[in-house]
């Protein structure tokens, strides 16, 4: 019964801790390779009736 406790307890804090590891190192992984193709343009923006402005944006290449 004891060894039946400590293993879902083992899986159970392995399978939080793996979450943890995905939930933090999967989207960073994402932003980085983002970040290498873009660059910051300005981008000329209508609000009708005669008012314009511009604004940056970041435009990533494909």
């Amino acid at each position: 019964m004891k060894l039946l406790i400590r293993t879902i307890s083992f899986l159970a804090l392995a399978t939080i801790l793996g979450a943890g590891a995905f939930a933090v190192a999967g989207p960073q992984s994402d932003r980085v390779e983002a970040s290498e193709n873009c660059a910051t343009r300005e981008v000329p923006l209508d609000e009708g009736y005669g008012v314009t402005r511009v604004e940056l944006r970041e435009v990533c290449a494909p």
